[in-house]
């Protein structure tokens, strides 16, 4: 049976794994697994784990987005000749914030909220360090010179009480900094999904982006060098499809987004798959 670690959790987490296909992999029942997860990683961290596999539990349960109606445009003119045809954006009238820069600025300003919390609980260790050095030397005073008793023995009570002070805001303060980082792990996932591009390939020889104008410059040398080349991917393909296969993969070589391709041929899907 595999071991259980941090290392592996977080890893299967980051993968969007529930409580369920976990336990599985362990080779054990829910309740099981999350009794282990206690037992290992303390009550505290234990729940924090759970929380996050329930979230990726809602995640699975959230219904995607459905896929774009394409209405066929009639061809009207010749192959060589194929103009592509692009909605135009709305443009607000108004500029608001796009949810990708509201969650920018929410991921931004809690990266500095880590840093600052970071910076304090490292203060507050530091200092809690800094108290038990005091103590031990404290101590030692009362037994090497009995006139400084009360004074000491005051100055220990403070010091303790101090310390427990301390040992509790610190661990309050750990506690928050490994909630935020979750979340902060959450928010990068989500602008990553906003980010990405949808590309739709069209059977009638048309390219449209989701969201924003096809634009797509030196195509014609790969289009070439897929009409001389000597590959058997390109028997079944129309010279229009070739066009659209040279155009696509010219595109997409020069994002750097996450990309999701969306074709009405299944035949050209297989061919770019194997050419991108």
């Amino acid at each position: 049976m595999p071991r259980i670690s941090s290392k592996v959790l977080e890893t299967k987490l980051k993968l969007g794994w529930t409580l369920s296909t976990m336990s599985n992999h362990f080779g054990q029942t829910p309740s099981e697994f999350s009794d282990n997860l206690i037992r290992i990683f303390g009550d505290t961290k234990a729940r924090d784990y759970l929380s996050r596999f329930e979230r990726n539990e809602k995640k699975c349960g959230t219904r995607r987005k459905p896929k774009k109606a394409v209405t066929e445009v009639p061809e009207t003119l010749e192959n060589s000749e194929q103009s592509v045809i692009l909605e135009e954006s709305v443009v607000p009238t108004e500029p608001e914030k796009t949810e990708l820069e509201m969650l920018s600025e929410e991921h931004d300003s809690l990266e500095r909220e880590i840093m600052s919390m970071e910076q304090t609980w490292q203060q507050h260790r530091s200092r809690g360090i800094e108290i038990r050095n005091l103590l031990i030397s404290e101590k030692s005073n009362l037994e090497r010179i009995r006139v400084q008793f009360l004074e000491s023995m005051e100055t220990c009570e403070r010091l303790i009480k101090e310390l427990e002070t301390v040992k509790a805001d610190a661990k309050q303060l750990y506690s928050g900094i490994s909630e935020s980082k979750a979340h902060l792990s959450e928010l990068k996932d989500k602008i990553d999904e906003l980010k990405k591009v949808t590309i739709f390939v069209l059977s009638s020889g048309e390219i449209e982006v989701e969201g924003r104008e096809f634009i797509c410059e030196a195509w014609e040398p790969l289009y070439k060098e897929f009409l001389s080349a000597e590959n058997s991917d390109f028997d079944d393909l129309t010279r229009k499809e070739i066009k659209q296969l040279a155009k696509l993969l010219t595109y997409t070589a020069n994002l750097d987004v996450k990309v999701e391709v969306i074709f009405d041929s299944g035949k050209l899907e297989e061919v770019f798959n194997k050419n991108k």
